[in-house]
C-alpha cells in the first residue's frame, strides 16, 4: 500500500466507534508505513479532551487512546517543516491549515494521505489534488 499519511480523525477511529471505525481498522491491517505531521498529536489530543468534557468518553479511556497514539510508531514531520507550503496551499485552494498539513505532507513523501472527510477529498479532486488523497477504506 505504501506510504500513507493518517488525519487526526483516522486515527482515532482506530479506537471510538464511530462511521468507519472498521474500514480505518483495516488500515492497520494491510499497512505498516504510517506518516503524520506532529500536528496530529495536538488534533487527537483536543479531540479526546472534548469527548471528555462532553461525557461522551470516560477520562480513562481517553488517557489510555492519547498514550497509545502518542506511543504508535509513525514518522512524524515537525510542522514547522510543513507550515509554509501548508500556508499557501490553504490560501489557494481554500482549505483549512490543518488540512493542508496533511496533504502537503503526503505529497512531500509521495504518498497518500488517508480521511474520512469526504468533503475535502471532493476539494482536493476538484484543484488537481485528488492522487494525494483518499477516502478510508478506498485506496
Amino acid at each position: 500500500m505504501g506510504r500513507l499519511v493518517i488525519d487526526a480523525g483516522v486515527g482515532l477511529k482506530w479506537f471510538l466507534e464511530e462511521d468507519n471505525s472498521d474500514k480505518a481498522r483495516a488500515v492497520l491491517k494491510w499497512n505498516d508505513e504510517f506518516y503524520v505531521p506532529q500536528l496530529f498529536y495536538l488534533e487527537t489530543s483536543a479531540v479526546l479532551t472534548k469527548k471528555v468534557r462532553r461525557r461522551e468518553l470516560d477520562r480513562d479511556e481517553a488517557t489510555r487512546i492519547h498514550h497509545t497514539l502518542s506511543s504508535f510508531p509513525f514518522d512524524t514531520t515537525p510542522d514547522d517543516i510543513l507550515a509554509e507550503q501548508a500556508f499557501d496551499l490553504s490560501l489557494l485552494h481554500h482549505v483549512s491549515m490543518y488540512d493542508a498539513m496533511y496533504i502537503v505532507l503526503a505529497i512531500g513523501i509521495e504518498g497518500r494521505m488517508v480521511t474520512s472527510d469526504k468533503r475535502f477529498c471532493r476539494a482536493m479532486e476538484q484543484v488537481g489534488l485528488g492522487d494525494w488523497v483518499s477516502m478510508v477504506g478506498e485506496y
